[in-house]
């Protein structure tokens, strides 16, 4: 397999190796590995033949060296850093991408028992590490129409919790119910709330809407204001769709003036249901991707955290390998739904696949991490020549399962868009070289760690925060 490539990016040359996450730009004086070998200076020569660039041995061992990290992991035992709680089947508004209760077959009406509750945060805190950062996520459905049990979860949380346990606590809420007494609370309790919305009112009640069809934009927005007034951390998740594409720039913009929110989720969307492959608000990932980055660009010295291209990014920046793009694949998420029943994934779960009961818990590890430890795009044979390999990490086994029938087959339009992604950080780190490297008619420059910070300027990943991805491996 050949794990270095030769691209052109604007009559600029980078070498980029796909493994280390390595790069070499060159000014186009030289054409290609040989010539460039050949005139280079001795410094220069020694640079382009780093044993990161074309020794396929160096690659190969690399390879293995991958393979055996996730074979290790495999045969340990769980170390989770996400427990996601579905406390309800049920929500208050019918929203037409939902991927929950558009799959749910049969719903559960009562929330998640306490019984549940105890016996899956026990469980949760015996399998991860004491001091390793660690989030409970509280969803559904609507939590929020059971406000008790999301106070059930608070509170068994501070019983089972070690001394010197690193959580914390999130809930993801459409917002309409969410009062002064329940503002609040959340805001007393340290409960960082995610609110979904996409855009002003004209563009989010085209698909939020309630059981009547009515928009909710109104509800969000005194939501996401009531929880700033009793200094709760908001941030706010975005579906990115046909409805909000062509506008997104100023949607987002006028999202963060509004707002200021700590975090923002832009979501790719995906089809309701694996019957609607043609549901009509789906975008191409072009369009995603590039208009996503320029966003970042726009409002990374802001410190803004766009929590997907993070996500991508990290990998990127740090140059370290990507072996998952989902917590699920990484076997360091469980979920519990409405019934008690637990699973890798919530898309998975809602469906009643993949799902466990209560007494398959010990069996978590050979029933979830063993099968979906294989979804690393290492071991894919078609993966090997990408050259965006080491940051990828397959995507969504959800939209694996759409598009192909098969969750362990690839997410390909994770996969176009990662694409897409990186040759925008490759043009953006060539942008960082100092001008007078690039002044010089012919020039040889391989990247600092410091130009690859300037890709996120004042971004980072905080924890105990909703500046932080929730549910995806980073890296």
């Amino acid at each position: 397999m050949k794990y270095t490539s030769f691209m052109n990016l604007d009559n600029v040359h980078c070498w980029n190796n796909s493994l280390t996450i390595d790069q070499i730009f060159t000014s186009n004086f030289y054409p290609d590995t040989q010539t460039s070998l050949a005139q280079a200076s001795i410094p220069e020569r020694k640079m382009l033949s780093d044993n990161v660039f074309f020794d396929e041995t160096k690659s190969v061992d690399k390879v293995n060296d991958i393979k055996l990290k996730l074979e290790q992991r495999v045969i340990s035992k769980p170390d989770f850093n996400l427990l996601r709680m579905l406390i309800t089947d049920l929500c208050n508004m019918s929203c037409k991408y939902c991927k929950v209760m558009n799959n749910i077959n049969t719903v559960q009406k009562k929330p998640l028992a306490k019984e549940h509750i105890a016996r899956i945060l026990q469980y949760f805190f015996a399998n991860s590490t004491e001091s390793k950062e660690k989030i409970i996520h509280i969803t559904g459905g609507e939590p929020t129409m059971f406000f008790e049990t999301i106070k059930d979860i608070v509170e068994t949380a501070k019983q089972f919790a070690r001394p010197h346990e690193n959580y914390w606590i999130v809930m993801g809420s459409n917002g309409v119910l969410i009062k002064d007494k329940e503002a609040r609370y959340l805001a007393e309790n340290n409960v960082k709330t995610i609110v979904s919305m996409d855009g002003p009112a004209i563009i989010n009640d085209s698909l939020r809407v309630n059981h009547a069809g009515f928009g909710t934009w109104k509800y969000a927005d005194k939501a996401i204001k009531l929880l700033k007034e009793y200094d709760a951390e908001v941030s706010i998740s975005t579906v990115i769709g046909l409805h909000n594409i062509a506008n997104i720039e100023h949607t987002i913009d006028w999202i963060i003036s509004e707002y200021h929110p700590v975090g923002l989720g832009v979501n790719f969307m995906k089809p309701p249901t694996n019957s609607q492959l043609d549901f009509p608000f789906l975008i191409d990932e072009k369009s995603y991707a590039t208009k996503i980055y320029d966003l970042h660009r726009k409002y990374r010295h802001d410190g803004i955290f766009f929590e997907l291209v993070y996500r991508k990014l990290a990998p990127f920046v740090f140059q370290k390998f990507r072996y998952h793009d989902c917590g699920a694949a990484n076997g360091s998420t469980l979920n519990i739904n409405a019934s008690g029943f637990v699973g890798p994934c919530k898309s998975f779960l809602v469906m009643n696949k993949l799902s466990l009961d209560k007494k398959g818990l010990d069996n978590y590890s050979n029933f979830v991490i063993k099968n979906w430890a294989a979804r690393s795009p290492i071991f894919y044979e078609q993966c090997q020549n990408c050259p965006a390999i080491g940051v990828c990490g397959n995507g969504c086994a959800y939209e694996a399962l759409s598009f192909t029938g098969n969750e362990m087959q690839i997410d390909t339009k994770a996969c176009n868009y990662t694409k897409i992604f990186y040759e925008l950080f490759l043009k953006d780190l060539y942008d960082q070289i100092p001008a007078h490297i690039k002044s010089k008619p012919q020039w040889i420059y391989k990247p600092t760690m410091a130009d690859r910070l300037k890709l996120f300027d004042n971004v980072r990943a905080i924890p105990h925060t909703l500046s932080y991805s929730i549910g995806h491996h980073t890296l």
